[in-house]
């Protein structure tokens, strides 16, 4: 039986299978500032933050493929304009992280757009 070597990235709600070259995340809750905002709070977006954040993770311990667990959005069953524009926006950054929007590959986000749009 074959025990994989399993880490925790300190602070972050990722796992990464050092065997396998696989990070897990979990809980990306994008909008949840929507949320926040109703409870009195006015913080500004955080994709742009967390994009960054995993771009560093990602460059630290370069997988070779990435999961993504539930919450990846935070509203369910709906969904509010600043999760549909920040989900959109973090798959497309995650697509291509150092290409322009305008030299992406059409097809690629054509793939991800229907994708993100069946998820929110």
């Amino acid at each position: 039986m074959n025990i994989l070597k399993i880490q925790p990235i300190q602070n972050e709600p990722i796992l990464f299978i050092e065997d396998k070259k696989i990070l897990v995340i979990a809980d990306l809750h994008i909008g949840i500032e929507t949320e926040l905002r109703e409870h009195g709070l006015n913080p500004l977006s955080q994709t742009e933050k967390m994009l960054k954040r995993l771009s560093s993770i990602c460059k630290k311990y370069k997988p070779e493929e990435i999961i993504l667990l539930g919450d990846i959005k935070h509203n369910i069953p709906s969904s509010t304009f600043q999760e549909r524009r920040d989900v959109i926006s973090f798959f497309e950054s995650s697509l291509s992280p150092k290409a322009s929007s305008s030299s992406r590959t059409l097809s690629s986000t054509s793939f991800l757009m229907s994708l993100v749009f069946l998820l929110i």
